[in-house]
């Protein structure tokens, strides 16, 4: 499947960007329709990046959180690729209900969900 990946590369002008942005677009709210995605390997990283970027913000369901900043980060863990996009239907299908009825996503309970634990 092809993916589309936003790249925001500023370099050393990360500060003055955002202060032309803001500039550019007084008063604009952050929404869900723009997110960023961390892709992470280990339940490890989840843990690391939801829980900085829940710290003041705001925990959403399926593995989205706004931070205290008002931005929607998706944190990913790897695992989705095998559970909720897995070769066996049921098991997907398990692991995507799962995965319904979380806010940060939990690599085990995936992974229990689609072997049927």
């Amino acid at each position: 499947m092809p993916r589309i990946t936003p790249t925001l590369w500023f370099g050393e002008e990360i500060e003055e960007a955002a202060r032309f942005h803001v500039d550019l677009f007084p008063g604009m709210q952050a929404t869900e329709a723009v997110s960023l995605s961390i892709a992470v390997g280990c339940h490890e990283e989840v843990d690391r990046y939801w829980d900085a970027s829940a710290d003041g913000g705001t925990e959403g369901r399926c593995g989205w959180v706004r931070d205290r900043r008002g931005s929607w980060w998706q944190v990913v863990p790897g695992a989705m690729v095998t559970t909720v996009g897995g070769p066996d239907p049921a098991g997907a299908a398990r692991a995507m209900a799962a995965m319904m009825g979380m806010g940060r996503l939990v690599v085990a309970d995936l992974e229990a969900a689609y072997d049927g634990r």
